[in-house]
């Protein structure tokens, strides 16, 4: 049974349309059994262009489906968060597997009061071999398996967005979550720290943070992430959402700002190592290091990027 605090839950699945992943996704919830309260699951649609397909293949069955037609993946959390009255939501994505029993557990540390978000461990799945070159960039397939297992985190810790929760009370006390991915490249400059965010603002209200090694789930990786061109963009997504970190927490002022670019763009220069065994390495690298760089030109050059980065709320009520 869970906490007699909690009684409605709510498990969310933003989409933007991958309809078979989508259904898989769904099937592993209907297995789930908790006692004591009720869940939901809502789909958001955040599908570009606009479309009937998730409605049409999974409204008025076993969830419920929402439509926000505003890009962005905070834009579809925070959707969910509006149109539900659940005291927990229960946030994954459209491409995992929930073993029997992972909801029970995702909720279990919320019977700690003081609690307000739980993070899940995270095994991926491949749909093909894992080359032995990614291995030691599982992270950024979302793998989440860590050695000190289940326990209270220290600040700053956050979740993986594909298996995370967070008491709604205090989702909308913070001011919800800071931008994340966006289905459109001509909006990327708009990312932001989504998540880790969120847990920032989380610790610093005061509230704590659990992970749980027995909420487990699957992330299914198919064969088009296993490659170095899924990495490198992975990596420049990074770079955007450390530059949005540098801008929005350290506010510096224009001539400070201008400073940190013109510094950056130097070491940028340096030659990097020859290329060899850490060929893989040096790519990403320049992904990350690149989209950083060009993040910062942005803001220097947009003051309505500037506004947006510092913003107190991305809550579009």
């Amino acid at each position: 049974m869970v906490s007699s605090t909690i009684d409605s839950v709510a498990v969310v699945i933003p989409s933007c349309g991958r309809i078979a992943s989508l259904a898989n996704t769904i099937s592993s919830l209907t297995t789930q059994i908790i006692t004591g309260c009720a869940f939901d699951i809502i789909v958001v649609d955040n599908t570009l262009p606009a479309s009937s397909a998730i409605q049409d293949h999974f409204g008025g069955g076993v969830c419920t489906v929402i439509r926000e037609d505003k890009v962005g993946l905070h834009y579809a959390r925070h959707a969910a968060a509006l149109h539900c009255s659940a005291s927990i939501i229960v946030y994954i994505d459209d491409d995992v597997e929930c073993p029997d029993g992972w909801l029970h557990e995702m909720l279990r540390p919320f019977e700690d009061p003081a609690v307000a978000l739980v993070g899940g461990e995270s095994r991926l799945k491949c749909e093909a071999d894992f080359p032995d070159w990614l291995q030691k960039y599982r992270m950024y397939l979302s793998e989440r398996i860590e050695s000190d297992g289940s326990g209270y985190r220290e600040p700053y810790w956050a979740p993986v967005g594909c298996n995370m929760a967070v008491r709604r009370s205090i989702l909308f006390e913070v001011a919800g979550f800071n931008p994340d991915g966006f289905g459109r490249d001509d909006l990327l400059q708009y990312r932001g720290d989504g998540e880790n965010g969120l847990a920032r603002k989380i610790h610093e209200a005061g509230h704590r943070s659990f992970y749980s090694s027995e909420a487990w789930l699957y992330h299914v990786v198919p064969t088009s992430r296993l490659t170095r061109e899924y990495l490198e963009r992975r990596l420049m997504l990074c770079g955007l959402e450390q530059a949005y970190s540098y801008y929005r927490y350290r506010r510096p002022s224009y001539l400070r700002l201008l400073v940190h670019y013109i510094k950056t763009l130097i070491c940028s220069t340096k030659a990097l190592p020859p290329a060899g065994d850490e060929e893989v390495d040096q790519s990403i690298e320049r992904s990350r290091s690149s989209a950083y760089l060009n993040q910062l030109s942005r803001l220097l050059l947009s003051r309505k990027l500037r506004e947006f980065t510092v913003r107190p709320t991305y809550f579009d009520v």
